[in-house]
């Protein structure tokens, strides 16, 4: 029981990291906008896909076992 409630625990805590980390990134790509061929904001917006591809696929995958 106690090994269930912490895989839950943990499955929560990480699906709010990446919805955090998916917000941080497109912010961060949206400050960038104004220098489209900058380094920085490639990797924003490589973080962005990234980390809201994970997000997605995580979210299919919890609803996906219940």
């Amino acid at each position: 029981m106690k090994n269930k409630l912490m895989l839950k625990t943990t499955k929560i805590s990480g699906l709010v990291l990446l919805a955090f980390m998916t917000v941080y990134s497109f912010f961060a790509a949206y400050k960038n906008i104004d220098l489209p061929n900058g380094w920085k904001f490639y990797c924003s917006a490589l973080g962005f896909v990234l980390f809201s591809s994970l997000l997605v696929l995580a979210l299919f995958k919890t609803n996906k076992k219940n």
